[in-house]
């Protein structure tokens, strides 16, 4: 009887080939191939046998927090704060000790940053027009509508704004008296010095001004009509209605006035004396002395 076993060695060594290829490693050739699971072996070029795996290896593309989406060289992982901006950065360009990430309103200007040095509640990123004094600030505590940082001269009096109600080119905050009269402004145009709003009663006309060079207690603007002699004023001392600005000759008697009467015919005096005091107020060309 023919040995069965024998006979069916020719059959199994392809398929002990093939086993031992899926469960073992095998360098073959010049170059040193080698074969792992899973491999096809092919014939090599160099009279070795060359495999492939059966996966691929290679660098590949970074994924998840590690990329750079806004190609500003940071990803999240690296503290990018919005990978989708490249504004949005790790940079402190300015040196201010802040990134656009921790909130710098302007990383190229160090002026502009997160500071409240003058502790009113505001950085220069806020808007905050001069940090080192907290009564320039952004509050408008008057409502005008206009805040200290736009020039307010004064927050607390509503008065006092950058409006031009009249037209003069002045504000209240500019020291406009009156803002709702044109007339009273700043202006000097006669150049003695005063404005309309100094009380110059009329600013075309120098000599009506504010002066009191006599000392009489009154300027050409209230009346006076020669402010170089004090003796000429307002004054109605004696009481006749009549001053001496109104050619009252002798303002502390009433009976020496004008009082607006003329004077005709002969006058006779009792003495020397009534003449005299007659000639104060009328002068002796417009009388003449009988015997």
């Amino acid at each position: 009887m023919r040995n069965t076993f024998s006979m069916n060695l020719p059959l199994l060594f392809p398929v002990l080939s093939l086993l031992s290829l899926g469960c073992s490693t095998k360098s073959d050739g010049d170059t040193g191939a080698s074969t792992t699971g899973g491999t096809v072996t092919s014939p090599g070029t160099t009279g070795g046998a060359s495999t492939t795996t059966g996966g691929t290896t290679g660098t590949g593309t970074a994924t998840g927090t590690n990329v750079d989406g806004d190609g500003d060289g940071y990803s999240e992982a690296d503290g990018d704060c919005d990978d989708s901006d490249a504004a949005l950065n790790l940079d402190d360009a300015d040196g201010d000790g802040l990134t656009s990430c921790d909130g710098d309103c302007d990383d190229s200007d160090a002026a502009l940053n997160l500071d409240d040095v003058d502790g009113d509640g505001l950085s220069s990123c806020d808007g905050d027009c001069d940090d080192d004094d907290a009564a320039l600030n952004l509050d408008d505590a008057d409502g005008d509508g206009v805040t200290t940082c736009d020039g307010d001269c004064d927050d607390g009096d509503i008065a006092l704004n950058l409006d031009d109600a009249d037209g003069d080119g002045l504000t209240s905050c500019d020291g406009d008296c009156d803002d709702s009269d044109a007339a009273l402004n700043l202006d000097d145009v006669d150049g003695d010095g005063l404005s309309s709003c100094d009380g110059d009663c009329d600013d075309s006309d120098a000599a009506l001004n504010l002066d009191d060079v006599d000392g009489d207690g009154l300027s050409s603007c209230d009346g006076d009509c020669d402010d170089d002699d004090a003796a000429l004023n307002l004054d109605d001392a004696d009481g006749d209605g009549v001053t001496t600005c109104d050619s009252d000759c002798d303002d502390s008697d009433a009976s020496m006035t004008l009082g607006g009467q003329t004077w005709s015919g002969n006058y006779s005096p009792a003495t020397d004396a009534d003449l005299e005091d007659f000639c104060l107020c009328y002068t002796e060309s417009s009388i003449s002395q009988s015997d």
